[in-house]
């Protein structure tokens, strides 16, 4: 009996274990993690284990990680209210997730010279662009540019930005009594910049010239991008000064659109090439507002609201991709929404 153990014994011992799967390469893993179409399945996995967590929080990832699957529609602030996505819409967890990590209310934490509050001027990537004022001056002139600030409401961080100096406006022959409007919008997110680092957008019209400044948080400083003259651009401009509406510009394909006001016509400034140029609406949109979309394959969208009483809108797209066309006129066709 003792010699039979003792052989069994043996056989156990000598007996070697199945052999383990061998583990993925690291780059094969990372393009496995971008295709997890779900931002919400990427968080579990991220949550899963060292390596994956590793992986996804590198920079790189994350970069191309949003330049694969668009980011999630969570919500929209307004009047400095966040108003988060509801079910059934499929981003509603996360919205409900932000709403209770961010902190909206910036007058608490973002200083400010007075006692009126933050006005929310855009929102983008992650970011919120603030405004405060322009105000009545003391000698009872009213001031043209508004403080500005760029707020992270999930951690807090806030950056004041500097006001276009009087040097870098005349730099262009414009002085701040001509001025008669000016906006302000955070610039899209360009695939491989940092996430810490921003650009603004100002544009002033004035009522011969039209100008478009950029603030860079990484040298923290405004440059002039372009300017140009509404006869350049082949449109008149009104007493008042104001030649686009009063609407929040569109950013699609790396252009800015504006409306120009009461007209059938856009204002289009490339942010690559720094060019600016027109496109033409379809007829009786003069007074319409519309908001451009993309909407894939190349092709430009435009929602307009149709009716004053009810929320109804259309779709109009470009039948041919607005970055093929060399001309200044598209064709439209009207879509089923």
């Amino acid at each position: 009996m003792a010699s039979s153990a003792r052989q069994i014994l043996a056989r156990l011992e000598s007996t070697t274990s199945p052999p383990q799967p061998a583990a993925l390469p690291g780059e094969i893993l990372r393009e496995i993690l971008l295709r997890v179409a779900s931002h919400g399945d990427l968080a579990r996995a991220s949550a899963a284990c060292v390596a994956f967590h590793q992986i996804i929080a590198d920079d790189d990832f994350l970069r191309r990680y949003r330049s694969l699957h668009p980011p999630l529609l969570l919500g929209f602030l307004d009047g400095g209210e966040f108003r988060r996505a509801e079910p059934p819409h499929p981003s509603e967890p996360v919205g409900r997730v932000l709403a209770r990590a961010a902190d909206f209310d910036f007058d608490s934490y973002v200083p400010r010279d007075g006692w009126h509050g933050w006005g929310t001027s855009d929102v983008r990537d992650g970011l919120v662009l603030l405004t405060y004022g322009p105000w009545i001056r003391r000698d009872g002139s009213l001031g043209v540019f508004p403080d500005l600030a760029v707020c992270d409401p999930l951690s807090h961080r806030y950056r004041l930005l500097p006001p276009i100096p009087n040097g870098l406006l005349a730099s262009i022959q414009v002085n701040q009594p001509n001025i008669k409007s000016f906006s302000a919008s955070i610039v899209p997110s360009r695939v491989g910049e940092a996430d810490t680092t921003f650009r603004v957008m100002g544009m002033t019209q004035c009522p011969k010239k039209f100008a478009v400044f950029i603030f860079s948080s990484i040298n923290g400083s405004w440059s002039v991008a372009a300017s140009t003259t509404w006869e350049a651009l082949g449109l008149d401009a009104p007493q008042n000064g104001r030649v686009l509406d009063y609407r929040h510009n569109s950013f699609a394909y790396g252009c800015l659109y504006r409306k120009v006001f009461q007209k059938n016509k856009l204002l289009k400034f490339n942010l690559s090439t720094l060019e600016f140029s027109t496109v033409e609406l379809p007829p009786k949109h003069d007074e319409l507002e519309i908001v451009i979309v993309e909407a894939g394959q190349g092709r430009l969208g435009v929602k307009c609201q149709i009716t004053d009483l009810e929320v109804m809108a259309e779709l109009l797209l470009a039948s041919r991709s607005e970055a093929e066309s060399s001309e200044r006129r598209l064709a439209w066709k009207k879509c089923k929404q």
